[in-house]
């Protein structure tokens, strides 16, 4: 059978296949007679047969390889490579989606104290929220340096952090325990650290986020869950860090 797609090189087919985020996310819930439809309008008609036998969806599609195609029977190897090709772009846009959707955010909560009130509405400190995202390889954080940090009126900085879920060590959710407030304070709010190995550094960093009061643990949980999913894939060989 003739395949409807022409190629001149690797690079050429790869790029043939580019999905964005959109057509990606599209692309993954499509179900078993979805992915006939995909099939045939990329010029693999003759595998149709094969993954509806299968039950290969669109959220499957993007988990296989090679040994799968041939316990499933894809025996002729031009077939075979030329797929491989087109799910190496599947893969890449599944890293992308994986990378760059958020599943949690938030902004620094400040201390609901009246003292702490107080501190916050000084001239000394008018810097905004620091903010925290996690998405399904990273916690982006944007915390804030001082220039001197006895002395906040003097100046600070935002910076931007990546740290990379595979890289996380531990968080700390026992931080998130608070004493009851006084009559002229309602507590504090919740505190957790997270603590980072990153690459080949000696000395773990360690990174603070202040959330709402009674949201410390069940975001600590969050954090450590994709976490150890993201080991679990750097192990598979599925991500890297560098």
């Amino acid at each position: 059978m003739t395949s409807n797609i022409i190629v001149t090189n690797d690079k050429d087919m790869r790029a043939s296949f580019a999905l964005t985020e959109i057509e990606f996310e599209q692309m993954r819930l499509m179900d078993v007679k979805g992915t006939s439809t995909w099939l045939q309008k990329h010029g693999f008609r003759d595998f149709v047969e094969i993954f509806k036998e299968h039950q290969i969806n669109g959220e499957i599609l993007s988990m296989l390889d090679e040994n799968h195609l041939k316990e499933i029977g894809v025996n002729v190897i031009g077939r075979r490579l030329k797929f491989l090709k087109v799910l190496g772009a599947v893969k890449s846009a599944s890293r992308n989606y994986r990378r760059n959707k958020v599943i949690w955010q938030a902004a620094e909560t400040r201390s609901v104290t009246i003292c702490g009130a107080m501190y916050y509405a000084s001239c000394c400190f008018l810097q905004p929220p620091e903010s925290y995202k996690l998405t399904g390889m990273t916690l982006k954080l944007r915390t804030t340096e001082y220039n001197y940090p006895c002395l906040p009126c003097m100046g600070y900085k935002s910076v931007n952090h990546n740290v990379f879920l595979a890289e996380i060590i531990d968080v700390d959710s026992e931080l998130t325990k608070n004493a009851p407030g006084c009559s002229m304070c309602f507590g504090e709010p919740d505190r957790i650290q997270v603590e980072v190995q990153e690459g080949d550094s000696l000395e773990p960093k360690y990174h603070m986020l202040t959330l709402p009061l009674g949201q410390g643990e069940k975001t600590a949980q969050l954090i450590r869950n994709h976490a150890e999913d993201a080991k679990e894939m750097q192990a598979g060989g599925a991500i890297t860090t560098k």
